[in-house]
């Protein structure tokens, strides 16, 4: 299958900040470790810094810096000031075998593989072209000899994969880590994508629905104030993540909480959607939907590149359909924002990268059919990491998931040193 070139293994990620929760009066080694571990992935390398960002006395920080070392997950290195005055201080960071993070962030026709250091650094990352409408039978294979090939080309000092992310475009179910009932994936909802990656690499899987990982690692990139957020993913299907005030993704009870596309709009008027409904956004606003109506405009057998072009010519019938598309979209959008009141809408996709004036086209659709008092702090943006959120979000889960206090307290020095 065609093959992007790897990108740089220099490129890093925007800064993410892993949440770390309040400590309890009674604090275990690990509960203490897991909090340093999760602020040394966030940056910190110093015990000083430590101690301050955590609320914890230098004492406390010790016991768990030595808690890290003893486990083999954390070295130091020590560090002279300028003139050889004073007194060394000591640098942390984690041990390079410590293991590595895989992400697949799939797509209907392309996905991408990368591998991370729990220190936010990509080491590599690859395009792959499968059309996932084939079935996991053929897509799957083709992501794991890409992913597995990546793995063998580092260096053996960076250790085995740790644990593996997998975004989907489509609604998942949480019990078996699987695509649920996927309107656009035919032959995917009893397929156990966990099972597949697990047998394959022999590490933890975890499963998500690739816009709530974009949503949350466009969250993790903000600070406090700028959440609750909604990111808004238009694609082959119009979907919504959403990530409430206090840092947590909303899901719903079927984990199918975000589907915008089928909200019904003015604009779609009675135009009938895939689902049996009449009205529905997905019929005007979708990449398909989009394609679809400038194909049966011009009477030509068109696909997204030749929307894309023809945009970008500003050919007008193109734009017109474009245009209406966002405004339909806005107006949607803005009966979000009344109900939900976010402080922050951010719209993803490949259509972002089309036209600049799609954004305050979406901004003042918004704000022309929201209440004044539901936009008083609203900020209307593209994702800060672009292509790359959904990464950054299975970033977070990952490394909230390895330096869990759990998992560190299942390890041991003897495991260690044997």
């Amino acid at each position: 299958m065609p093959l992007a070139p790897s990108k740089p293994a220099s490129m890093v990620l925007q800064p993410l900040t892993v949440p770390t929760y309040p400590l309890t009066a009674r604090l275990t080694p690990a509960a203490i470790a897991s909090c340093l571990a999760l602020h040394i992935a966030n940056g910190i390398d110093n015990r000083a810094d430590l101690a301050r960002a955590s609320n914890l006395s230098r004492t406390t920080v010790a016991t768990g810096v030595d808690f890290l070392t003893e486990r083999g997950l954390l070295e130091r290195s020590t560090t002279h000031t300028p003139d050889g005055r004073g007194r060394p201080s000591d640098r942390l960071h984690f041990a390079a075998p410590i293991g590595l993070i895989a992400v697949a962030d799939l797509g209907v026709t392309s996905s991408t593989v990368s591998l991370f250091t729990p220190d936010q650094t990509c080491l590599g990352s690859r395009l792959v072209f499968v059309d996932l409408a084939r079935g996991p039978e053929i897509a799957v294979p083709a992501l794991l000899e890409h992913l597995q090939s990546l793995i063998s080309s580092l260096d053996e000092t960076y250790g085995t994969v740790e644990i593996c992310m997998i975004a989907v475009p489509g609604p998942v179910d949480a019990r078996r880590s699987g695509v649920n009932r996927p309107p656009l994936l035919k032959g995917w909802g009893t397929y156990s994508l966990e099972n597949a990656f697990v047998a394959a690499l022999g590490c933890p899987v975890i499963v998500d629905k690739d816009v709530n990982l974009r949503a949350l690692g466009e969250a993790r990139t903000s600070v406090p104030t700028d959440l609750p957020l909604i990111l808004v993913k238009v694609a082959s299907a119009i979907e919504a993540g959403i990530v409430l005030a206090n840092g947590d993704l909303y899901r719903g009870v079927e984990g199918f909480a975000g589907d915008v596309g089928h909200i019904a709009s003015r604009a779609a008027g009675d135009k009938l959607c895939a689902c049996g409904n009449t009205g529905c956004l997905q019929t005007i606003a979708s990449t398909d939907a989009l394609v679809s109506q400038l194909s049966e405009l011009r009477d030509e057998n068109l696909d997204l590149g030749d929307f894309e072009r023809l945009v970008g010519a500003g050919d007008p019938a193109a734009t017109r359909i474009l245009r209406e598309a966002v405004r339909g979209l806005g107006e949607v959008l803005a009966g979000l924002v009344n109900f939900t009141n976010p402080s922050r809408i951010v719209l993803s996709g490949t259509v972002t990268h089309w036209n600049p004036g799609i954004l305050s086209g979406l901004r003042g659709a918004i704000y022309e059919r929201a209440l004044p008092i539901a936009t008083s702090r609203l900020t209307v943006s593209t994702a800060v990491h672009g292509d790359w959120s959904g990464a950054a979000g299975a970033l977070t889960l990952a490394l909230e998931a390895i330096f869990s206090a759990e998992r560190l307290s299942s390890l041991s020095v003897e495991d260690f040193h044997s």
